[in-house]
């Protein structure tokens, strides 16, 4: 959820439940009020009715008799009423049969020295509904005026985090490792100094990556020479006469190790020319020539191993990606495939509906398939593996976007690249 309509969301239910809080407190007193109003009046009334029958005695006592008012004569004194009695009863309406909420007075006057019984009605109907519309008013009035104030605060709420998006815009459109990004300069505080902190982090990254880039590419060229010098030293000792067996095997294990060293010296300058970007170039590529062109190279391991390869590729699938990255990531996965098999073991390589599937034997995976993909991980250490292919075939989906993915069950591996 976006952060203007969370703020809207949480402005708009905390301004309704106060609307609606609010409206049902004064409605409530207004009833009350309303309700007291009319009790005074009947008060009032009766002590109206009292001062004409002392300005006139003579008058008879039910001329004072209506609908709203009856005056009984009480049984004895001792029922007479010492104070007021007011309270709430409902009259059905003879008409349409409905109960009107009526307020009701219950006291004595006197009348020729004798206690009278009063009882004084007055209808709360038309009260009420004034009330009841006076509160559907003010629910539409807010309603209305919530829904203005929403909008408001939307557009509002827009304009002033407008500064933070284009922030963010500017963010994802960004490259740290290649520049220095500069940000807009806003009339908000505080979204200035978040640019202007940004900025300088944006500062920091892209001379932090420049060096260690540098020193990464320091360190593998200067490597390459003492392997170079080491590499040619050590076949100078094996022409060196009155060499024993175990001096050859010590001299060809470390021709083999300054190989392995050199390979994985060349791998980490291939996935640092990768972090970096370098291979920026594209052109459409025919995946099936690809792949038969990856197999024909690994032709005389297939034929060791007495490996099965099983085809099934689509003959027009066509990407347009970077020629080297994809010639690197191909060749990883099918020397994968090969050099991890088993003697008489299979291959199966699928291209269908821009998805990539090549299938092999091989022993029992004993690491977690979420390592697969890490640099150095391998169960069965092979001198033909430096353990950075899959880490560089990982490395390429991730830049160009492809999705890769690894099962394993038993002796069966399957990896999967959806383009």
């Amino acid at each position: 959820m976006k952060l203007i309509t969370k703020t809207a969301l949480i402005y708009g239910i905390s301004t309704f439940l106060i609307v609606i809080l609010s409206g049902t407190i004064s409605y409530y007193l207004l009833d009350i009020k309303i309700e007291t109003r009319v009790d005074n009046r009947l008060i009032l009334e009766k002590e109206t009715i009292q001062k004409k029958i002392n300005r006139n005695p003579a008058i008879s006592i039910t001329t004072y008799n209506s609908e709203r008012i009856q005056i009984d004569t009480l049984i004895s004194l001792e029922t007479e009423f010492n104070d007021d009695s007011i309270y709430t009863l409902y009259i059905q309406d003879e008409i349409d049969n409905k109960l009107n909420e009526v307020r009701a007075l219950k006291s004595t006057i006197n009348f020729s020295g004798k206690p009278f019984l009063i009882t004084i009605k007055r209808g709360l109907e038309e009260t009420t509904l004034f009330a009841k519309n006076l509160f559907y008013i003010f629910l539409i009035t807010f309603t209305l005026m919530f829904a203005i104030l929403i909008l408001i605060q939307i557009f509002f709420f827009r304009n002033v985090w407008k500064p933070f998006y284009e922030t963010l815009s500017t963010l994802k459109k960004s490259n740290f490792h290649k520049e220095t990004v500069v940000f807009n300069k806003t009339n908000t505080k505080e979204f200035n100094e978040l640019n202007n902190e940004l900025s300088d982090f944006s500062k920091r990254t892209r001379d932090t990556f420049t060096l260690q880039r540098q020193y990464s590419e320091n360190l593998s060229h200067e490597l390459l020479t003492p392997l170079a010098i080491i590499r040619s030293k050590t076949e100078l000792l094996l022409q060196a006469p009155n060499l024993s067996e175990e001096d050859l095997h010590n001299i060809d294990s470390i021709i083999q190790t300054v190989g392995r060293l050199n390979k994985v010296n060349q791998g980490l300058i291939l996935l640092s020319k990768i972090e970096n970007n370098q291979f920026i170039d594209k052109e459409i590529i025919n995946i099936k020539e690809l792949l038969n062109e990856s197999l024909e190279n690994f032709e005389d391991q297939i034929r060791i191993k007495h490996l099965q390869i099983r085809l099934d590729l689509a003959p027009n699938f066509e990407l347009n990606s970077n020629p080297t990255l994809l010639t690197i990531l191909v060749s990883n996965l099918i020397k994968n495939s090969i050099f991890h098999n088993v003697d008489n073991g299979d291959v199966k390589i699928i291209l269908q509906n821009n998805l990539l599937i090549i299938k092999n034997t091989g022993v029992v995976n004993k690491k977690s398939d979420e390592h697969f993909f890490n640099r150095f991980v391998s169960d069965k250490p092979s001198e033909n593996s430096i353990g950075l292919g899959l880490s560089i075939a990982k490395r390429i989906c991730d830049l160009s976007g492809y999705e890769i993915t690894y099962e394993s069950s038993d002796n069966q591996h399957e990896i999967s690249i959806s383009f």
